[in-house]
């Protein structure tokens, strides 16, 4: 039986000067059946030309509307069972379709399957496996997912590398912190179902609610290599947000998703509720930094309990709290 052929969606706006790189990346990895989708979010500048120098390359503009909406419409476009994505400013690496289609055709049970990536900083050398940053933890895949076994043991000779494969689901992980980037996904289109769309309504994290749904239809497959890169650049990223819109989006997705999610919650409501307390003191601190108290003890009304700070900020107007905080510091309390 032929490997299941892959559509990758390349959303874009106003990225004429780094689409090349992305598409280059992606047109030398491509199977016969393959196709990519570029999905212009009204550019302004010369991105269109630049898309048309890629003859096996599909391009399609649309009205401006956001990362969320162009994946969407890429979503719609595509014909293949496989689907995955590629930031117009990014690229993957070599090898990374030919694993991961492997693994695909082996396991037709996985929803999807992600892996690890690089992130290249402005100044300064390659950084290699990021999602450790992203998540912000360092257990081993073992103990987040499921034990390894090497790509070999599930399709010998599969592509020029043997990463290790943890088979799992991704589901109450996901909820707590961000391990799946965009640019390393492909998914199963027919276990997806309508869970693989993306969100059009939050300014950030529209990803994080898609891969949510996705970690609720089945087992997830991570596979222990970097297969892409990301680029700090000068000029505004689909990652760029502050702490208050960030905070707003997160608790949004957090009920949108497992919040919702009665069966889940029969299990798992402590640790929902540990997640959301966590995001509403990271509001509640930017805006007492900012000076909108009122604000900070909304987000801390639901809330149990919490750090002496947090307590305070519920009854003294800030200037006491400043005061109070300030004086437990200098008592080494704080």
């Amino acid at each position: 039986m032929s490997s299941p052929a892959i559509s990758i969606v390349v959303p874009t706006f106003n990225r004429a000067r780094f689409i090349a790189r992305a598409l280059r990346s992606v047109v030398s990895q491509l199977g016969p059946r393959d196709e990519v989708i570029v999905v212009d979010d009204a550019s302004t500048d010369a991105t269109e030309d630049v898309v048309a120098g890629f003859p096996e390359v599909r391009y399609e503009r649309i009205a401006h509307g956001g990362a969320g909406r162009a994946r969407n419409a890429g979503i719609r476009l595509a014909r293949n069972p496989l689907v995955g994505f590629l930031d117009s400013d990014d690229e993957y690496l070599p090898g990374a379709l030919a694993c991961k289609r492997a693994l695909m055709s082996a396991r037709p049970d996985l929803v999807f399957s992600f892996s690890n990536f690089s992130g290249q900083p402005l100044d300064g050398p390659l950084e290699e496996g990021c999602v450790v940053y992203w998540s912000e933890d360092r257990r081993d895949w073992s103990e987040i997912l499921a034990p390894g076994i090497p790509l070999s043991q599930i399709v010998p000779g599969a592509c020029g590398r043997d990463p290790l494969v943890h088979i799992g689901s991704m589901y109450a992980a996901e909820m707590a912190a961000s391990y799946i980037a965009a640019n390393t996904i492909i998914v199963n289109r027919a276990l997806a179902g309508d869970a693989l769309a993306y969100s059009e309504d939050l300014p950030i994290y529209e990803d994080w609610e898609c891969f949510g749904r996705l970690a609720g239809r089945g087992p997830a497959a991570f596979l222990a290599f970097d297969s892409a890169i990301q680029y700090s650049h000068t000029g505004p990223r689909l990652t760029d947000a502050g702490t208050e819109m960030l905070v707003r989006a997160r608790l949004t997705v957090l009920d949108r998703v497992w919040g919702q999610d009665a069966a889940f919650l029969a299990k798992h409501a402590d640790s929902f509720a540990r997640v959301c307390e966590a995001q509403r003191l990271l509001g509640a601190k930017a805006m007492l930094r900012a000076g909108r108290q009122a604000e900070a003890r909304a987000y801390l009304r639901d809330v149990r309990g919490g750090p002496a700070w947090a307590r305070l900020a519920r009854h003294l107007p800030i200037p006491a709290l400043v005061l109070s905080l300030w004086s437990a510091a200098r008592r080494g309390r704080a």
